[in-house]
């Protein structure tokens, strides 16, 4: 009996999982769950598979493919997208809360709608390997799978979901006077010549029960409870003490800082207070600009801005092309670095539409005399793109997750004289 009969025995029952073993010595053996609507091509996926060397199975419900995962292992999704009831958005959406899986997408939509989609997936933290535009062909399945290797574990089968921190505004008070909150600093490298410029001083909140808590669980606190100064110095102090320490007068340290908080009559003697205590000058600290407010721009603000800049201190517009940043602000202010946010970094070695965005976004910040700052860059691809398209400094894994200042100290003394290999 071939496989493409065997699968029509048992097609009439929806919820049944359909399986076919791989073929015999044909390389690494996947397990595969494909989900799709159309049975007929849901079997014919299958059987591609099946003659690829894979392990397949296909499920036509989101039930049933979820069903599934919870009993057996996966190291590949084949997701369509279009699908009645839950689509294939709402499918990965899901599967993002309790699984680790590799996802394929096929369409018979465009590209710019899969591209969409593979964008989507990933903002959920989701590993997309590539699209498969309909009808799928072999010879593109075959390709898709040439580097994808089994994983080790099972990491398909549901695990609890993390604990949600019920974090208080005094819970936050005492962090703060008790000397918790701490930076984690993140290299800034440049493309030009592969040497280490800087770093970016990243707020943790090193708990002594909970551990480690990310920016992202206590941000919003900050917000709400109207920290945002305390924050600053905090984060200000200990950044500018590191930098010092270092005694590397070639480098700056950025320092996050919400634009209300450079309107403040005093925020410029704060800051030359700082610098002057730990024996920097003003080019020593790159301030990287973030607001979450209305787009139009005050004249105080302009009018503060400026004035940090005329006494010295570099201005950088943070995640550029994200929240309330726009064209107004990098004409009115004038900022020093047009830092491109992570979200225009995830495709731009794949996506035509994330490189002609980023090609743009450089294009601009150029022609207003600024430097380009991508962050976000997580493999060798993305650095030589970034380079490709004129950006001037990168950031991210693929120099250096963030650091306490321990591991930057060995970090740096350990960094190339020569910089990073081109």
């Amino acid at each position: 009996m071939n496989i493409k009969t065997k699968l029509h025995d048992v097609s009439m029952a929806p919820e049944l999982m359909l399986v076919a073993p791989g073929a015999a010595g044909a390389g690494a053996n996947l397990s595969i769950i494909v989900l799709d609507d159309e049975p007929d091509v849901a079997e014919t996926i299958v059987a591609m598979l099946c003659s690829l060397g894979h392990d397949a199975r296909c499920t036509f419900t989101s039930d049933s493919f979820f069903r599934d995962l919870e009993r057996n292992h996966a190291d590949l999704a084949i997701i369509d997208l279009m699908m009645p009831g839950e689509d294939g958005l709402e499918v990965m959406r899901k599967i993002s809360m309790n699984h680790d899986l590799r996802i394929l997408l096929t369409s018979g939509y465009d590209t710019r709608v899969l591209d969409s989609a593979r964008l989507s997936a990933r903002s959920h933290g989701l590993e997309v390997i590539g699209i498969l535009p309909k009808p799928v062909r072999r010879s593109v399945l075959k390709q898709a799978l040439v580097d994808i290797q089994p994983q080790a574990t099972n990491p398909s089968r549901l695990a609890p979901l993390p604990v949600r921190l019920n974090l208080s505004a005094e819970m936050l008070r005492t962090a703060l006077a008790e000397g918790q909150i701490v930076p984690y600093f993140q290299p800034k490298i440049r493309l030009t010549d592969g040497s280490l410029c800087g770093f970016e001083a990243l707020a943790r909140w090193d708990h002594p029960e909970l551990g480690l808590i990310p920016p992202l669980d206590f941000l919003p606190v900050v917000a709400e409870a109207g920290l945002d100064l305390e924050l600053f110095e905090t984060m200000l102090e200990q950044a500018l003490h590191s930098l010092a320490e270092l005694a590397r007068p070639d480098f700056a340290v950025s320092v996050n800082v919400p634009m209300r908080l450079c309107e403040r009559p005093d925020f410029l003697d704060l800051l030359t207070q700082a610098i002057t205590t730990h024996g920097l000058t003003p080019s020593h600290l790159m301030l990287e600009v973030t607001e979450a407010g209305p787009n139009k721009i005050s004249l105080e603000a302009v009018d503060a801005l400026t004035r940090l800049r005329l006494n010295g201190f570099a201005l950088s517009i943070d995640d550029f092309g994200t929240g309330s940043s726009s064209l107004e602000r990098l004409v009115r202010i004038p900022f020093d670095e047009l830092k491109i946010d992570r979200y225009f970094a995830r495709d731009i070695a794949s996506s035509s539409r994330g490189t002609g965005v980023v090609r743009n976004l450089v294009q601009w910040g150029k022609t207003l005399g600024m430097s380009i700052t991508i962050e976000g860059i997580e493999d060798e691809a993305g650095m030589t793109m970034s380079r490709d398209l004129g950006c001037d400094v990168i950031q991210g894994y693929h120099v250096s997750p963030p650091v306490p200042l321990d591991t930057l100290r060995s970090w740096v003394a350990a960094f190339p004289d020569e910089g990073l290999a081109s």
